[in-house]
């Protein structure tokens, strides 16, 4: 019984850490903000200069289990700066999904670190777009919350 006990206890601590980073993981997001620097800022440059496609995403994956995200990995071109990433993200995001089908993408910590690092030089412009900080305890946080899926780019930003 003390076993099952203890379980618990580290059970709802678990719980506890990931809901207090809920603030900080989602404070500076905005949907209506993400939501319009796609429409007006970025489509029009995304259409114009990269001419993306979606390929397979006809029929957007489903979940399999409602109680987790899916999570989608993918390469980029990296750099100090990857559109593809944020163009792709835009692209998903503009297929008019449900609420939690939509994407946000765990980013390296120096895209958010670095001004020169954030489009245009709008300050926080990743993570009010809906990106988050690739750290252990956000990535947790994004899983245990199930608020959306996770695009995860594993090479980082060295490209």
């Amino acid at each position: 019984m003390s076993e099952q006990n203890n379980e618990n206890k580290n059970e709802a601590l678990r719980i506890s850490k990931f809901e207090a980073n809920r603030d900080k993981y989602a404070a500076k997001y905005s949907k209506a903000y993400c939501q319009s620097f796609f429409r007006n800022i970025l489509t029009p440059i995304s259409e114009t200069w990269f001419r993306p496609e979606l390929i397979g995403f006809e029929n957007f994956p489903k979940r399999t289990n409602p109680d987790a995200p899916l999570i989608f990995f993918s390469n980029h071109s990296g750099n100090g700066f990857p559109w593809d990433a944020i163009v792709y993200i835009s692209k998903i995001n503009s297929m008019n999904l449900a609420e939690n089908a939509s994407v946000r993408a765990l980013i390296s910590t120096d895209l958010t670190r670095y001004l020169c690092l954030n489009p245009f030089l709008v300050d926080d412009i990743w993570v009010k777009c809906g990106c988050i900080n690739a750290t252990p305890l956000n990535f947790e946080t994004a899983m245990h919350l199930n608020e959306y899926n996770v695009m995860i780019y594993p090479e980082g930003i060295n490209g």
